[in-house]
Formats: structure tokens, C-alpha cells, sequence
């Protein structure tokens, strides 16, 4: 075992096993605790024969420990070396009586490509929100009422002043909320006056 890494690759293996060993596992998918039982030798040994101790960690092509069905402990015999990928597919479907084909997350993506998200696009000069038709209407009609009334501010924006930040938003063709969102996230280009 020694002879496959050098003095400080060695080193660092030791650190990670100690981490190992200190990481609070909780319970696994039948209600047991789980512990790390595996001593650094048979820790190491498992990783060295795998052949991808250089390719651990966490993310796309990098290999993890794993338990057998994610259950009982981290010991010799319930423990094998799989990819991050294949092991976070299995604890997503576990118990579901299903596991997903071979590159479904690619065709999932692949659907999904060009198809608007809801989530605020206020940067791209569009409505604040994309709506379905009735949330915040009442946000735009009393912000309509407010043109020329004592209360609204005027508002200085990369186009320039404008009396109020209704009139702002018609300008740029977008909600006044939408404006209201510029002002917090450009607040050097868009703000009150």
C-alpha cells in the first residue's frame, strides 16, 4: 500500500481519512445510524485497488465511497467505489421502485432548452416577472394612480429623468415593479432622485 503513494501524498490521505472518521453520518434510508468503521488501512486499501484514489471528490466524473443500497455502515464488505453521478442518481430514485435510464438528465435538459423560466428577467428589458395574467395586477394599477400625485418620485435612469417611475417603466416597455427591481440591482444607473 505504501509503496503506491509517496511520503506526502500519504500525508493527505491521512488527513482525509481523519475527516472521514470525525463526519457526523446520521441515519441511512431504514432509520439506522450510520458509522465509519473502516480502519485507514482497509480505508486506503479500497480507494488504491479502485484505481481512481486521484479522481475522488464530489461533481460531474469524480468518483465516491459508497454503501450497498445505502444502508448500515461504511466497513469492509458494504462499501465500494462508484462515480458522484451514478451515486446521486441511486439515493434520488431509491425507494421509488424505478431508476432512470442511461443519459435521461441529457434529454431532460434537452427538452427544457429554450423554454422561458420564471424567474425575474427584468436585465433583459422584459416585464419584471413572467406572469400568467392576474398576480400583481393591483401593483400596477395603484402604481398607475400615483402619476402626479405628491408622492411620486421622480427617477433618474440611463435614459434619463423621469417624473415618476411609472412613466420610466413605460418608457423602457416594462412593469413599474420591474423598474423597482432596477433600482435595487443597478442602483448607479437607476435610481431616485
Amino acid at each position: 500500500m505504501n509503496n503506491r503513494l509517496n511520503e506526502i501524498e500519504l500525508a493527505i490521505a491521512k488527513m482525509k481519512y481523519r475527516n472521514c472518521k470525525k463526519a457526523k453520518y446520521r441515519i441511512d434510508r431504514i432509520g439506522n445510524p450510520i458509522e465509519f468503521k473502516l480502519t485507514f488501512e482497509e480505508w486506503i486499501t479500497i480507494w488504491l485497488d479502485s484505481g481512481h484514489w486521484f479522481e475522488r471528490g464530489r461533481g460531474a466524473g469524480k468518483y465516491v465511497m459508497s454503501r450497498r443500497d445505502d444502508i448500515g455502515n461504511y466497513e469492509v464488505g458494504n462499501v465500494f467505489i462508484q462515480t458522484f453521478n451514478n451515486n446521486s442518481r441511486e439515493s434520488a430514485v431509491r425507494g421509488k421502485g424505478r431508476t432512470r435510464p442511461e443519459g435521461f438528465g441529457d434529454k431532460i435538459s434537452a427538452k427544457l432548452k429554450g423554454v422561458p423560466k420564471k424567474y425575474p428577467v427584468w436585465n433583459k428589458g422584459t416585464v419584471g416577472i413572467q406572469k400568467s395574467g392576474m398576480e400583481g395586477k393591483h401593483h400596477t394599477e395603484n402604481a398607475k394612480a400615483s402619476i402626479g400625485k405628491a408622492n411620486s418620485k421622480p427617477i433618474m435612469t440611463p435614459a434619463g429623468r423621469f417624473d415618476s417611475r411609472v412613466l420610466a417603466a413605460k418608457h423602457y416597455g416594462i412593469t413599474p415593479e420591474g423598474l423597482g427591481a432596477r433600482t435595487r440591482y443597478y442602483p448607479t444607473e437607476y435610481y431616485y432622485l
